[in-house]
């Protein structure tokens, strides 16, 4: 494990200690995967480099993403259209009722993306992609790694989308467009083949 010695605040060494040799050092810290550097400085909780914080390469990695997605919704919203079926890749504002929302305005329901088919103060008693509300939303559901949509009420499949169904877990692809599918893929054969 990797240990930073300080004095008054300030990194003045970097060591690796084995833990049952940690108490030889009592100005050491356990920098927890951080690329603590000498000259660094501490608070008592955190190690800063030239006043920004020193993060680990997953918090990193995981501040990057949050700043691409906050990039690609922004993005994403601007376009002030309807979303392309990609849109929800990235995160959006969660959706409430009781709340006036412009023609175009995406969001987030039960972690799936959508977006607003005609502006309206949305109603507890219609959430989106249930059934009655296929004027008033839209869903753009996010793939899973292996490029498959999981079927969400009123979203929009593409030609060539895989889609797994919900009905019965397999993976369907489609052979025409729908804007909304109203159907679980395995109950829309105009639609779906069986991939």
């Amino acid at each position: 494990m990797k240990y930073a010695l300080i004095e008054n605040g300030v990194v003045t060494n970097t060591i690796a200690l084995l833990p049952y040799n940690a108490q030889d050092f009592p100005n050491a810290i356990d920098t927890g995967e951080r690329p603590v550097q000498i000259g660094d400085t501490f608070d008592g909780e955190k190690f800063y480099r030239n006043g920004k914080e020193v993060h680990t390469e997953i918090e990193e990695k995981d501040i990057t993403i949050d700043r691409l997605n906050t990039a690609g919704a922004e993005a994403m919203q601007s376009l002030n259209a309807e979303p392309p079926v990609s849109a929800g890749v990235f995160t959006y504002g969660e959706w409430m009722p009781d709340t006036w929302y412009e023609r175009y305005a995406l969001f987030t329901y039960n972690g799936v993306a959508g977006f607003i088919r005609q502006a309206h103060t949305s109603l507890e008693v219609y959430p989106p992609f249930s059934v009655g509300t296929e004027a008033l939303y839209g869903a753009r559901p996010s793939p899973d790694t292996e490029g498959i949509y999981p079927y969400v009420y009123n979203m929009r499949v593409e030609v060539g989308m895989r889609v797994r169904s919900e009905k019965d877990g397999n993976v369907y692809i489609a052979i025409q467009p729908a804007d909304p599918l109203l159907f679980d893929p395995a109950d829309a054969v105009s639609i779906f083949v069986l991939a």
